[in-house]
């Protein structure tokens, strides 16, 4: 499918280079002494940031929650609420930009919200039987929602005083360094740990297995709160007065056609990615028996890969060819999915396949970000990319029900009828292969902005 070209007059052209240019002035022609520091700060605090979410996220939190037995539709609710809560987030985006102090926003957002997480290994001190483990989910799900409300604010104004930082640009080398740090801790952090923690329940109790996540969710929180530190001698960019105007969803959603086909892209894939978010995972529990420790594996092999991906996708970005990365990502992503199809308990090696494909995430993640920021005015880019960011998440958190709710009902029908459990979840997974395979041709509309580079911001170049 390839979307109609967009047209653009050459009055609108120049109005829409003067806001930019108008807005990288705002930013740009302030003293950042500090300047210099942005990039191995933001590494620091990437490092430390993900040492602790990948220890209270992901692998470790599902199979915890997985301890108190839910239904796919609990679970699915469980998998959905981060990405759902982060975008109500965008709800107060109106107020941050009023209040235009971003750097305190996301210190005060993180903080609270990483609170919140370290109350859930509280759960393990409800009974064990039926009813109450039903209670200790409803306790986990309460603190999850206070847990990413908060973070989602804070992520918002992150990405946006980020911005503010560094000239447009070097945005690329920026932020494929942030993700770079990411995986690089992403992959030896959780493996680390689960050795250590196996080589401790060696000579302790069964029960300490359960209670070793309490251990390693309040270890992951602390790391999480220590992450702020590298940047706090960073200095608040104040918004200006035309930057604190209330936020024009309507206009961020209207007023450039090619913000609006990356949208129709980006909530594209989301839709259909979040539409297996819990059908994948419990695939891999409970057909595949794929155990923690080669679930883990396969997320760092993953992750392994998408390190020299986000070094080159830095590099398309900083040369304008953010589309060409986005793309080229969202397409190999979506080819991972007939490796799923074609995965067994026999035959399980065909995740190796779809988590290596999976490494294109890194082009859709760093050129993604890159162009929602350059296609939105500077200094004033909190809704547009909320309506990228967080949006797309809500979208993704009620596919994600869907799919959930769905399996469920297909599983019950498939005892009825006496068909395989399997044809469940393959029913599931062919539809949304369909839908990932759609995504990437909205991006055939989009138009690159030229890059409005400065004298300031070749001084201030990080």
């Amino acid at each position: 499918m390839t979307p109609p070209t967009e047209t653009v007059t050459g009055t609108e052209t120049k109005n829409v280079s003067q806001q930019r240019l108008e807005g990288a002035s705002a930013a740009d022609d302030q003293t950042v002494p500090q300047n210099a520091q942005v990039i191995p700060r933001v590494v620091a605090n990437q490092m430390l940031f993900q040492a602790g979410n990948s220890l209270t996220t992901g692998s470790f939190f599902n199979y915890f929650v997985s301890g108190f037995h839910p239904s796919a539709f609990w679970l699915a609710v469980l998998m959905i609420l981060p990405e759902t809560c982060q975008s109500m987030s965008a709800l107060v985006a109106r107020f941050c930009s009023w209040m235009g102090y971003k750097k305190q926003v996301w210190v005060i957002g993180l903080t609270i919200g990483r609170l919140a997480s370290m109350m859930i290994p509280l759960a393990l001190l409800f009974p064990t039987t039926q009813g109450q483990q039903t209670t200790a989910l409803i306790y986990i799900l309460c603190c999850t929602v206070i847990w990413y409300l908060a973070q989602g604010i804070s992520y918002v104004s992150y990405y946006s005083w980020l911005s503010d930082l560094a000239p447009r640009s070097r945005w690329g080398k920026l932020f494929s360094r942030r993700q770079i740090a990411s995986l690089l801790v992403g992959v030896f952090m959780p493996l680390g740990t689960l050795a250590l923690r196996n080589q401790f329940l060696k000579t302790l109790p069964d029960e300490a297995e359960r209670w070793s996540y309490a251990v390693i969710f309040t270890l992951g929180g602390l790391l999480v709160l220590a992450s702020t530190g590298p940047l706090l001698s960073l200095p608040e960019i104040p918004s200006t007065a035309a930057q604190r105007k209330p936020i024009q969803w309507i206009a961020a959603l209207t007023g450039n056609r090619s913000f609006g086909y990356l949208l129709a892209s980006r909530w594209t894939a989301a839709f259909f990615q979040g539409l297996t978010q819990a059908v994948l995972f419990k695939y891999a529990y409970d057909v595949l028996k794929i155990p923690l420790q080669t679930y883990l594996s396969l997320i760092s092999l993953m992750l392994l890969l998408q390190i020299p991906v986000s070094w080159w996708a830095g590099k398309l970005s900083d040369s304008n060819r953010d589309r060409e990365g986005m793309f080229l990502g969202l397409l190999l992503v979506s080819l991972s999915m007939p490796c799923w199809l074609a995965s067994s308990a026999e035959h399980w090696w065909w995740l190796i396949v779809a988590y290596s494909l999976w490494s294109a995430f890194a082009l859709v993640n760093v050129c993604g970000v890159n162009m929602c920021l350059k296609l939105a005015p500077r200094g004033n880019n909190l809704g547009h990319f909320a309506l990228y960011e967080q949006i797309s998440g809500l979208i993704a958190g009620l596919a994600g029900l869907l799919g959930g709710w769905g399996l469920d009902q297909l599983l019950s029908y498939a005892t009825t009828a006496g068909a395989p459990k399997t044809s469940a979840f393959l029913t599931l997974m062919t539809i949304s292969t369909c839908g990932r395979i759609l995504a990437p041709f909205w991006l055939l509309g989009v138009r690159s902005p030229e890059l409005n580079t400065t004298h300031a911001d070749n001084r201030r170049n990080p």
